[in-house]
């Protein structure tokens, strides 16, 4: 084997290498951006004024970043939604606290207990994977004890069961936020390309370089044309 052949062989290998890569990258992202997911704010709830409190701009993720808040046994909240037939990943995001209480959730008709007692903190817990059919589900939550008090910010159900919550809010808004997570995937994309471009480029100017040289270097010395064989 040459090797001419054998640096036309690397080179090819090298670029095949490079765009299944960028391909990949470019799949991941496409795949984020149409990702099929519902998020439940804490604007879109009923709850009953005399059993809940809220706080504005205390981080939650609807527009006035709401937490609901609540001391009272039997205190609940609830919502309807529609979803398309899948298997979600389901998420709740409240205030942790080391005088929080227990709650239970209840989605199309399965019920699940957190616990709410933690260090004090904005905190999501995975509840389940839930299969839906398509149609219009309920969402309750209740506390059932008269001990310490609950909160609710947002539930959050997507289609990508490997969606793991940023600590970071800016990455969260990022990922449930359909706007916004079109435009930073988009724009990753084209970061991707304009790298893929960018090292095809220089890889290939390189190259031209590397062959001006050396045959300027045959025409200067061909006695040595034998050495480069």
């Amino acid at each position: 084997m040459s090797s001419r052949f054998k640096k036309k062989l690397s080179s090819k290998l090298f670029f095949i290498s490079l765009t299944v890569v960028f391909l990949l990258l470019c799949f991941l992202r496409l795949q984020a951006i149409f990702v099929t997911d519902y998020l439940l704010t804490a604007d879109e709830v009923i709850a009953d004024d005399e059993s809940w409190s809220y706080k504005k701009d205390a981080g939650g993720l609807s527009q006035d970043r709401l937490l609901f808040f609540s001391t009272k046994r039997l205190a609940s909240l609830e919502t309807s939604f529609y979803t398309k037939k899948n298997t979600y990943s389901v998420w709740l995001r409240f205030r942790a606290g080391p005088d929080m209480d227990k709650v239970v959730i209840t989605i199309a008709d399965k019920e699940f207990e957190i616990n709410q007692k933690d260090l004090a903190k904005l905190k999501w817990v995975k509840i389940a994977n839930i299969n839906l059919t398509g149609g219009q589900h309920l969402f309750y939550l209740r506390k059932l004890s008269d001990k310490g008090k609950v909160s609710f910010d947002s539930l959050y159900l997507t289609n990508n069961l490997a969606f793991k919550p940023s600590s970071k809010a800016a990455s969260n808004v990022i990922a449930i936020n359909k706007t916004f997570r079109f435009m930073f995937n988009l724009l990753l994309v084209a970061v991707y390309f304009s790298f893929y471009l960018l090292i095809i480029v220089i890889f290939g100017n390189t190259k031209k370089i590397f062959n001006f040289k050396l045959k300027s270097y045959v025409r200067k010395n061909p006695s040595k044309l034998f050495l480069l064989g």
